[in-house]
């Protein structure tokens, strides 16, 4: 029974998570909600965040010149106006035996002029806040690395979606005088740093691809380079290694993971729960002849119905349902109508 029950769970776990292409953890793309981290290297900022616990200060562009090297696809950073473009790299450097100090610093470089990122910041302050507010979850995370990847090997479209998701908090602070622009850092929440839930098991139903795990110890470089080993064998799959800071809903995913069995403590397993058991496995009970369905009532002769006391009128299948909830005092899973 245990067997089965496992099964029937990890049954509803798969449909908590969305593998079509409206998903963003699997289909992102840039927008005015996310600030793009250019300049940087991955293993500094994790460290400086995460390790140390400290705060890291969003920078705009210092000057015009800059741009020439720190563009968007399709987007002016200076003006923020879609169709232009700016040459630059959109990877971050790769890491080398001597880290420059600007890479050491607690300041995050973006290819935003300062009224541009402090609207952008601000923005996510904003909805960052609000999803805390109405769903309890916070939503801002800062991503690191990106598989860019296609459904087949005849699609000429690559999806992007990111690999490491850091949840941290942005805070605005003190105001440039000489820009008259707001200052914005993130930090860390201590929140579970969490890969992408969704693309692993997308990989693993689509492609029979299993993605590596990111254990404690392990650094954003060495991860890019065990998810770079397993998808190699992919025509045109690759790591992008970039960083954006962005909002991503993982209100199902944070089910997904509450339903793991291995979560749960020794002795108090979810599978083993009663009313898990019998959600998941039908009753199993005498009385009941074993049936998942519960029983109709006729409510013209059951003198149950004529002691149930309903404010609206009910139809039989709806009253059998008070009368096992009111009288009986089971445990059920009602589906609808009502």
């Amino acid at each position: 029974m245990s067997d089965f029950i496992m099964g029937a769970l990890q049954g509803v776990r798969s449909k908590l998570l969305d593998l079509t292409r409206r998903n963003r953890l699997l289909n992102y793309k840039e927008s005015a909600k996310s600030i793009r981290v250019v300049d940087e290297l991955p293993d500094e900022v994790f460290r400086i965040l995460v390790l140390e616990g400290k705060s890291m200060e969003f920078v705009p562009l210092q000057d015009d010149s800059a741009s020439a090297q720190l563009s968007i696809p399709g987007i002016n950073p200076l003006t923020e106006r879609k169709g232009e473009s700016v040459d630059r790299q959109n990877e971050l450097p790769t890491p080398s035996s001597l880290v420059a100090k600007k890479h050491r610093d607690t300041r995050l470089q973006t290819p935003f002029a300062d009224v541009v990122l402090e609207r952008r910041c601000k923005k996510l302050l904003q909805e960052s806040r609000t999803a805390i507010e109405e769903t309890g979850s916070n939503l801002l995370h800062l991503a690191m690395g990106f598989v860019e990847w296609s459904e087949s090997v005849d699609s000429s479209e690559l999806t992007r979606s990111p690999l490491i998701l850091v949840p941290v908090k942005i805070e605005r602070t003190r105001i440039n005088r000489e820009t008259n622009c707001y200052t914005y850092v993130i930090s860390y929440t201590g929140e579970d740093i969490e890969t992408n839930l969704s693309l692993a098991e997308k990989f693993n139903h689509d492609f029979n691809m299993v993605l590596p795990t990111l254990d404690e110890e392990v650094l954003p470089e060495t991860y890019f380079r065990d998810v770079t080993e397993t998808v190699a064998r992919r025509i045109n799959w690759r790591v992008a290694r970039e960083m954006v800071l962005g909002l991503f809903s993982f209100s199902k995913l944070l089910m997904y993971r509450d339903l793991d069995p291995d979560r749960w403590p020794e002795g108090s397993r979810i599978i083993d729960h009663e009313n898990i058991t019998r959600v998941l496995g039908g009753r199993n009970e005498p009385e009941s002849g074993n049936k998942i369905y519960g029983e109709e009532y006729d409510i013209d002769r059951d003198p149950r119905a004529a002691d149930t006391r309903l404010i609206l009128d009910a139809d039989s299948s709806q009253t059998s349902v008070i009368i096992d909830v009111v009288h009986n005092k089971e445990n059920l899973v009602v589906e609808g109508p009502p």
